[in-house]
């Protein structure tokens, strides 16, 4: 059985007995192979790789139950916290992304939360994020673009301590609102073909080693492709595949070779 209660606002010390009899069901994938809801999915990738487009895309895939990259989404209520796009500019990306889909009718549960010029650290701005959300059906999704804006003034990217407390924030907003939380990060400058794909992303490795997956993208020799390795804690691992520009979103190019990384020793000359 469980110890007896304390009411410390932990959650109770648990024996495997009870665990097993609990039987608590694992939760549904929201991106099949890729995410379960209510944990945390991280696209790591250098500056200027259309971060913001993909994370659109997604939440609009999420939004809609499409495909996102060879990856089926299960449909359902998303919610994109924009920090970066003023709200014209914002609704005219997400009616361009839904007409190249073939999308006519607006989804009705896809929601914006614009803070474009209110970022500030974490632990300020998610619970009042947190409250807004009892207007809202309950979310499988929340994207946060981009994640920089929620660093407050005193937090270093290269501290381990200050990004374990931003990733905390992110984990109570997950488990508050039992939505996945989807996030991207850039990466370091140089040549980022050089480490392993999980030390890639700028900053203190806490990023790469908190989120329960990792989308990890580096550039190809060719032109606007990526490669993607996938970085999955609570799934079975995935093959790297290659991804190309299409114009409007990335879409997995099965005839690129997502090892041919551009020539190492020729950026080193640069």
């Amino acid at each position: 059985g469980s110890c007896l209660p304390v009411d410390d606002g932990l959650p109770e010390i648990k024996s495997l007995v009870t665990i097993v009899n609990e039987n608590v069901p694992k939760p549904p994938e929201i991106i099949t192979g890729l995410l379960h809801q209510g944990l945390k999915l991280m696209l790591g990738a250098p500056s200027k790789a259309r971060k913001t487009w993909i994370l659109m895309h997604l939440a609009l895939c999420i939004a809609i139950g499409r495909n996102w990259l060879g990856h089926q989404c299960v449909q359902g209520p998303v919610l994109y916290i924009n920090f970066e796009l003023p709200e014209p500019f914002f609704r005219e990306r997400a009616l361009w992304i839904l007409k190249q889909m073939g999308i006519n009718e607006i989804p009705p549960h896809f929601f914006e939360l614009n803070l474009r010029g209110y970022a500030g650290p974490a632990e300020m701005i998610l619970p009042k994020v947190m409250s807004k959300l009892e207007r809202l059906p309950e979310l499988v999704a929340s994207i946060i673009d981009p994640t920089y804006k929620l660093m407050g003034t005193t937090r270093d990217e290269n501290a381990a301590g200050d990004i374990a407390s931003l990733m905390n924030e992110f984990d109570r907003f997950a488990v508050t609102s039992g939505s996945s939380v989807i996030s991207a990060a850039h990466f370091a400058k140089g040549n980022s073909g050089l480490k392993e794909a999980i030390d890639r992303i700028s900053g203190s490795g806490v990023f790469g080693r908190d989120p329960d997956s990792l989308v990890i993208m580096t550039e190809l020799e060719t032109k606007d492709a990526f490669s993607l390795d996938f970085i999955l804690r609570c799934l079975p691992p995935k093959e790297q595949i290659a991804v190309k520009w299409g114009g409007w979103c990335f879409e997995h190019d099965e005839a690129l070779d997502p090892s041919k990384m551009p020539n190492i020793s020729a950026v080193q000359r640069a």
